[in-house]
Protein backbone atom coordinates (compact mmCIF):
# COMPACT_ATOMS: atom_id res chain seq x y z
CA UNK A 1 0.00 0.00 0.00
CA UNK A 2 1.41 3.25 -1.01
CA UNK A 3 2.27 6.38 1.89
CA UNK A 4 -0.83 8.79 1.28
CA UNK A 5 2.01 11.16 1.94
CA UNK A 6 3.98 10.00 -0.65
CA UNK A 7 4.46 10.83 -4.39
CA UNK A 8 3.12 8.03 -6.59
CA UNK A 9 5.84 6.29 -8.41
CA UNK A 10 2.99 6.78 -12.11
CA UNK A 11 3.38 10.34 -11.52
CA UNK A 12 7.06 10.22 -11.54
CA UNK A 13 8.26 7.98 -13.90
CA UNK A 14 5.28 9.96 -15.99
CA UNK A 15 7.46 13.19 -15.43
CA UNK A 16 10.09 11.09 -16.40
CA UNK A 17 8.84 10.48 -19.57
CA UNK A 18 7.89 14.28 -20.41
CA UNK A 19 3.96 12.95 -20.72
CA UNK A 20 1.31 16.05 -20.78
CA UNK A 21 0.32 16.88 -17.73
CA UNK A 22 2.85 15.18 -15.36
CA UNK A 23 4.96 18.03 -14.84
CA UNK A 24 2.20 20.50 -14.23
CA UNK A 25 0.92 17.87 -11.69
CA UNK A 26 3.76 17.76 -9.71
CA UNK A 27 4.23 21.58 -9.83
CA UNK A 28 0.38 22.10 -8.15
CA UNK A 29 1.41 19.19 -5.60
CA UNK A 30 5.01 20.73 -4.66
CA UNK A 31 4.88 24.08 -5.26
CA UNK A 32 3.21 25.33 -2.37
CA UNK A 33 5.57 23.14 -0.27
CA UNK A 34 8.41 24.08 -1.36
CA UNK A 35 7.39 27.86 -0.99
CA UNK A 36 5.97 27.06 2.64
CA UNK A 37 9.74 25.61 3.04
CA UNK A 38 11.36 29.09 1.87
CA UNK A 39 9.27 31.11 3.84
CA UNK A 40 9.46 29.43 7.29
CA UNK A 41 13.83 29.69 6.82
CA UNK A 42 12.78 33.42 6.75
CA UNK A 43 13.11 34.33 2.68
CA UNK A 44 10.86 37.30 1.28
CA UNK A 45 7.45 36.63 0.15
CA UNK A 46 8.61 38.29 -3.10
CA UNK A 47 11.59 35.78 -3.76
CA UNK A 48 10.03 32.92 -3.28
CA UNK A 49 8.44 32.03 -6.36
CA UNK A 50 12.41 32.52 -7.86
CA UNK A 51 13.54 29.94 -5.49
CA UNK A 52 10.33 27.24 -6.21
CA UNK A 53 11.64 27.80 -10.23
CA UNK A 54 15.13 27.02 -9.24
CA UNK A 55 14.26 24.43 -7.16
CA UNK A 56 12.21 22.46 -10.31
CA UNK A 57 14.83 23.45 -12.43
CA UNK A 58 17.40 21.30 -9.79
CA UNK A 59 15.00 18.85 -9.68
CA UNK A 60 14.21 18.38 -13.57
CA UNK A 61 17.96 17.77 -14.06
CA UNK A 62 18.43 15.46 -11.52
CA UNK A 63 14.92 13.33 -11.53
CA UNK A 64 16.72 10.41 -13.37
CA UNK A 65 18.58 9.97 -10.01
CA UNK A 66 16.13 9.82 -8.08
CA UNK A 67 15.32 6.44 -6.31
CA UNK A 68 13.68 4.45 -3.71
CA UNK A 69 16.13 1.78 -3.05
CA UNK A 70 15.44 2.04 0.59
CA UNK A 71 12.41 1.78 3.33
CA UNK A 72 11.45 5.92 4.56
CA UNK A 73 13.11 7.12 1.06
CA UNK A 74 11.24 9.86 -0.19
CA UNK A 75 10.35 11.89 -3.17
CA UNK A 76 9.87 15.05 -0.52
CA UNK A 77 12.67 13.81 1.25
CA UNK A 78 14.90 14.13 -1.84
CA UNK A 79 13.29 17.38 -3.19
Amino acid sequence: MTDPGSTASSLLERVKLRQPGAWERLVDLYGPLIYRWCRRLGLAADDGPDVVQEVFAAAAAQLPSFRRDRPGDSFRGWL
